[in-house]
C-alpha cells in the first residue's frame, strides 16, 4: 500500500477532524461496548472521569452514534446491532460497521476477536482472528479489503464505512472495484497495518490513561 494513501486516510480519520475529546471518548466507549451491553451517558462519564455535560457535548457533535430507546449508546464503530461483520470476544457476539473496524478495535480494547464476515461480491464466508498485535487464521488466505478516501463530512459511517468490505480474493475484489469509483483494494494484512497506523494516530492525541 502506498504511504501517501495511508497518510491521506489517517489524516481524514484522526480525531483532529472530530470534536475535541472525541478520541479519548471513543476508545473508552469501545471498551465499554465490548462488555456487550448498552452504555449509559452516566456510565461513560464515570469511565472517562468527565463531567456529564462534557460527555453530552461531545456526543451531540458526533454523528452516526447509535442509541436505544432509553438513550443508551449501543454502537459507534463497534455495535450491539447486527451488521455484516461479526466480532466475537470471549464467546460474546458484537458487530462492527466495516471491515477495517474489525482489524483496528482489538488493539484499542486490548482483546482478541474472532471475526466473521462475507465477500461483498460473492457472499462467500471470510473469517480471521485478530489480536491486538497480529492477525491469523485468515480464510480464504487471499482475502482482501476495499478502502476509499473519506469524503469531507462528519458522517464517517456513510462516507467511509459503507464502502469498506471484505472480499474472498484480490481478483474478486479488483473486479468489484472496477465498477465502483475511488476504491482501493489491499490485502487483509495491509489493511491491518493501516489499522495499526490509525490506532497510533488516535492514541497519540489523547491523554495517557489506565487500561
Amino acid at each position: 500500500m502506498k504511504q501517501h494513501y495511508i497518510t491521506e486516510i489517517a489524516e481524514s480519520l484522526t480525531p483532529a477532524n472530530q470534536p475535541e475529546g472525541f478520541g479519548e471518548l471513543f476508545v473508552v466507549l469501545l471498551r465499554e461496548l465490548a462488555k456487550g451491553r448498552p452504555v449509559s451517558r452516566t456510565a461513560l462519564a464515570m469511565a472517562l472521569d468527565w463531567p456529564a455535560e462534557r460527555v453530552t457535548d461531545v456526543l451531540e457533535r458526533t454523528t452516526s452514534t447509535e442509541y436505544d430507546n432509553d438513550g443508551n449508546i449501543v454502537g459507534h464503530g463497534l455495535t450491539l446491532r447486527e451488521t455484516s461483520h461479526i466480532f466475537e470476544i470471549d464467546g460474546g457476539r458484537l458487530y462492527a460497521w466495516c471491515a477495517l473496524d474489525t482489524l483496528m478495535f482489538p488493539a484499542l480494547i486490548g482483546q482478541t476477536a474472532r471475526v466473521s464476515s462475507h465477500c461483498a461480491a460473492t457472499g462467500a464466508p471470510v473469517s480471521l482472528t485478530v489480536s491486538p498485535n497480529e492477525i491469523r487464521d485468515i480464510a480464504p488466505t487471499d482475502a482482501a479489503v476495499s478502502l476509499v478516501l473519506p469524503q469531507e463530512t462528519a458522517d464517517i459511517r456513510q462516507s467511509f464505512c459503507c464502502h469498506v468490505h471484505f472480499f474472498a480474493s484480490v481478483v474478486t475484489a479488483k473486479d468489484w472495484a472496477s465498477k465502483h469509483q475511488g476504491v482501493e483494494i489491499v490485502s487483509v494484512q495491509d489493511a491491518f497495518r493501516l489499522g495499526q497506523e490509525l490506532n497510533r494516530h488516535m492514541l497519540q492525541t489523547i491523554p495517557s490513561r489506565k487500561s
